[in-house]
Parts: structure tokens; C-alpha cells; sequence
């Protein structure tokens, strides 16, 4: 499972999807929490609402200018019996942030808001 960042419109000519950046729902779900984003975004699902594009695009160039919400030093595999939790490299939320941005500035053109699905 996995979920992807992108600005969706509709239009005269057809629905319009950005490109965005696609993590495993782990993943996305810790990117969301070093922006600052709690719990309360998410649905009965599990889904996060739409983001709006200003305040989440102020809270990427944020963490890039300052850090994030949760230390971006990289964190070994963990394996369980069962499961095995991926490795994150140090810089990894860094980098997320940087793939997040053009979806903002999309979202912002279009004056729409960040989907994560």
C-alpha cells in the first residue's frame, strides 16, 4: 500500500492530475507527522483530507529551512517475526519535502488543495 501526493482539478477538457511523489503509507504517515500534522487530519480509514496547499507547502519549506517535527538522522530496519520495517536514510523526510513542493506550487495554480491517496 502506498500513498501519493498530488493536485487534482477538473476542467473543461477532462479531469487533471499533477505528478506528486508516491511513499508507502508508513512512510507518508511519518512525513505528515514531522510536518506537524496530527491525527486529526486522517479519516475512519485511515486517509488523510485534503491538505491545503499554502499552509502545507509553509510547513515543508519550514522543516527544510529549520527541521521537522521528528529528527530526519535516518533510522535502522527493524524485523519482527513477521514484519520488517524499512530503513529510512538520514535526510529522508529532507528530500520528501523537496518532492512535496512542486505539488504545492500545482495545487496553488490550479487553487486547489494536496491530495494524499
Amino acid at each position: 500500500m502506498s500513498m501519493t501526493f498530488y493536485a487534482y482539478r477538473e476542467s473543461a477538457e477532462g479531469a487533471e492530475l499533477s505528478d506528486g511523489p508516491n511513499f508507502s503509507n508508513a512512510n507518508a504517515r511519518m512525513i505528515l507527522r514531522s510536518l506537524g500534522y496530527g491525527e486529526e487530519i486522517f479519516d475512519d480509514h485511515g486517509e488523510p483530507g485534503p491538505l491545503d496547499a499554502p499552509d502545507l507547502k509553509g510547513r515543508c519549506l519550514t522543516a527544510l529551512a529549520v527541521g521537522g517535527a521528528i529528527a530526519d538522522d535516518g533510522m535502522p530496519a527493524i524485523r519482527g517475526r513477521k514484519i520488517v520495517e524499512c530503513a529510512l536514510r538520514p535526510g529522508y523526510f529532507r528530500c520528501a519535502y523537496e518532492r512535496i513542493l512542486p505539488v504545492c506550487d500545482q495545487a496553488q495554480a490550479w487553487d486547489t488543495h494536496v491530495t494524499v491517496a
